[in-house]
């Protein structure tokens, strides 16, 4: 860090020190909202969301979710992550994973998503910000069969680097807030288009012109 912050003093081509954390979380958050209604043709409230990590992109989502209405559940391997939460719309559970709910968030590791775990999920909708979350492409095509919508991490985790470049593109708050709830006018094209074709949105995203 000491390097890039003296490369900086010599470089306008340097990213500031800004934490993408909040910025993925708020992108999610827009996605998931955008998602749900569309499946449920409902708003947040009352629903049902289960994360996967407790970071700053897992645990700053779930803020965003409970303060909309939603009942949000959330694990993490590092149990001293979940002791101290107050909010009493967000409950730690044990495995996020296998939780019963209208949408899981996976937030934490990659290639979560195999031919044997997705059997253990209890989902309508997948949306998060890990990477990679597929083994193998395939799966997408497996969910999709199972009647579970899986909305691509590179869909939709962009809102990191949103809030990396805002200052090199120049944009102001207001036009940073933009750009993020873009995110969610994509996955609503996506979501629409993937269930005209009968098709798993990763698909869906190879032939559709956003």
């Amino acid at each position: 860090l000491e390097d890039i912050l003296f490369i900086k003093q010599h470089s306008d081509h340097v990213l500031d020190n800004v934490d993408p954390g909040p910025y993925t979380a708020k992108g999610l958050f827009y996605a998931i909202e955008a998602a749900i209604k569309i499946k449920f043709s409902a708003n947040l409230n009352g629903k049902n969301i289960s994360i996967q990590g407790a970071g700053s992109v897992g645990m700053k989502l779930a803020e965003h979710l409970s303060n909309s209405g939603a009942h949000v559940f959330i694990s993490d391997t590092d149990q001293s992550k979940l002791i101290n939460i107050q909010n009493p719309n967000i409950t730690p559970v044990a495995d996020a994973f296998s939780t019963p709910c209208d949408l899981f968030a996976p937030c934490a590791v990659g290639a979560i998503f195999t031919e044997s775990s997705i059997k253990n999920l209890n989902c309508k909708i997948i949306a998060g910000g890990a990477n990679n979350q597929l083994l193998d492409p395939s799966i997408a095509q497996k969910l999709h069969q199972m009647g579970i919508i899986f909305i691509p991490d590179i869909l939709i985790n962009s809102g990191g680097v949103i809030g990396l470049t805002k200052d090199l593109l120049g944009r102001d708050d207001i036009e940073t807030e933009q750009a993020l709830k873009d995110i969610a006018s994509r996955v609503i094209d996506l979501m629409k288009y993937s269930e005209e074709k009968s098709i798993p949105i990763l698909e869906a995203m190879s032939k559709f012109q956003l």
